[in-house]
């Protein structure tokens, strides 16, 4: 395969990424549980930066990066998958590397593996550039 043909696989992996990410955000869980350590999350309130937060504003802060990461690194792999360049992709891969191993540590294997088939192709474009 060629790289552009890599990049492109790589990015629509990482733009399903994002809309499972998306979906996550905006449909929360049913669960009592997780309604449970939601309100936990809410009660409380405390002063960063010199603003009051609460730990639920923060993990929804979070989950916004997480989206806007996701859109633009998808963005990054289609202009890559235009003109190849080998040090970008190499950064971009071992990024998304990164995200996987973090996303198999905190959260569960869907988003762990989608990026890391996609670190993969990227990795493989970058020797291929």
């Amino acid at each position: 395969m060629t790289a552009r043909v890599l990049l492109i696989i790589a990015s629509v992996l990482t733009a399903l990424h994002t809309v499972g990410h998306s979906f996550g955000a905006t449909h929360p869980s049913r669960d009592t549980a997780a309604r449970l350590v939601q309100a936990a999350m809410q009660a409380g309130s405390f002063s960063v930066g010199g603003a009051e937060r609460t730990y639920w504003e923060m993990y929804e802060g979070y989950g916004i990066f997480g989206i806007v990461t996701g859109a633009y690194m998808t963005a990054v792999l289609l202009l890559l998958a235009a003109r190849p360049s080998r040090g970008l992709a190499l950064v971009t891969g071992l990024a998304q590397l990164g995200i996987a191993a973090v996303s198999w540590h905190y959260f569960f294997w869907a988003p762990a593996a989608l990026n890391a088939v996609s670190a993969a192709c990227v990795l493989a474009a970058a020797v291929r550039a």
